[in-house]
């Protein structure tokens, strides 16, 4: 398989072109014009007829990640598509210098820290970007009496 590659609107895997206007803005979103998806390999969805999957590596936000990016067709070659990954890393400074996260007292104050194994979602249905970071260690922990009392 050719590694399929996200530009002018389309995802593009050798010959064949999938066209979406949500494209542009995950693009503009990472920084980049177009994203190249290395070692892909294409998994076909076998409950959900022409829909699949692409896993592979792509940049984005300057980091070097494993991504999956599934096309769910709703009708012909209408397609939503979802692209989803773990960064190792990321401090909010990025998120503001590429304008996803708005200036606010809040927000600068917490720019020069990171977060380990944040994950990143792209939703086309809406053109929603997702950041999320979840961590066993630092949720409440409440005892069976305590609750036993609410």
């Amino acid at each position: 398989m050719e590694n399929p590659i996200i530009r002018d609107g389309a995802l593009v895997i050798g010959e064949r072109k999938y066209l979406s206007s949500a494209f542009g803005p995950m693009l503009t979103a990472f920084g980049v014009r177009e994203l190249n998806i290395d070692s892909a390999e294409t998994q076909p969805d076998e409950e959900a007829g022409n829909n699949f999957a692409i896993i592979g590596f792509a940049q984005i936000l300057s980091q070097p990640i494993a991504v999956k990016l599934y096309l769910d067709f709703v009708d012909g070659d209408a397609f939503e598509f979802q692209l989803s990954a773990t960064l190792p890393t990321l401090s909010l400074s990025i998120l503001h210098d590429r304008e996803i996260l708005p200036k606010s007292y809040f927000a600068d104050r917490l720019l020069p820290h990171s977060f380990p194994e944040v994950k990143l979602i792209f939703d086309s249905e809406m053109m929603e970007l997702y950041f999320a970071r979840l961590s066993r260690t630092s949720a409440s922990k409440f005892s069976r009496d305590y609750l036993s009392t609410i």
